[in-house]
């Protein structure tokens, strides 16, 4: 495991993997590469997916129990989101840049 997985709480750490899945799976599907150049640019397109990885799937699939306006989910949501954004950000923008420019 590595450091910045060691700083996640355990409830986080345990759905990493769905949380990449869903990530691969959504890239495959809803984010390919015609569908995505109607961002503006990289960080809207890794703000949307994000998003949608968080909000739209695991939110649902296991924290249902948790108010999606308290403070502990909005802790929970902002690491999932920094996880992801340290994964896959880099990626994302080589990614927008290849499909749609600069």
């Amino acid at each position: 495991m590595n450091p910045q997985e060691n700083k996640l709480p355990l409830i986080v750490r345990r759905r990493l993997h769905e949380l990449d899945e869903i990530f691969y799976n959504l890239l495959k599907t809803a984010y390919v590469p015609h569908k995505i150049c109607w961002h503006h640019n990289s960080h809207e397109l890794i703000e949307d997916i994000t998003y949608s990885v968080i909000n739209e799937h695991i939110y649902y699939m296991y924290f249902e129990h948790i108010d999606d306006t308290s403070k502990e989910w909005e802790s929970l949501y902002l690491k999932m989101e920094e996880y992801l954004v340290k994964k896959y950000g880099e990626k994302l923008e080589e990614y927008y840049n290849i499909n749609c420019g600069n």
